[in-house]
């Protein structure tokens, strides 16, 4: 059975200094690999990729560091 994790990031950009999130670091303590994990970025600012990308990118790596055969997709 597959288990793909939907990870939604309803962000402040004044919050995201370190990169983390509660859902990325529970699923990193869990040892549950999962098959994939989607992350969902939403948000109204037009200069959301500027400041989200960076974030994405380290959570992204934290997940493949724990799970290096993870798939990885981003929805805005």
């Amino acid at each position: 059975m597959n288990k793909i994790i939907a990870l939604l990031l309803i962000v402040n950009s004044a919050v995201i200094a370190d990169y983390s999130h509660p859902s990325v670091t529970q699923l990193i303590q869990t040892n549950n690999d999962p098959d994939g994990v989607v992350f969902e970025l939403i948000e109204s600012d037009k200069d959301t990729w500027k400041w989200a990308a960076p974030m994405i990118r380290d959570l992204r790596a934290q997940l493949k560091e724990k799970y290096p055969d993870i798939d990885i997709n981003v929805w805005k």
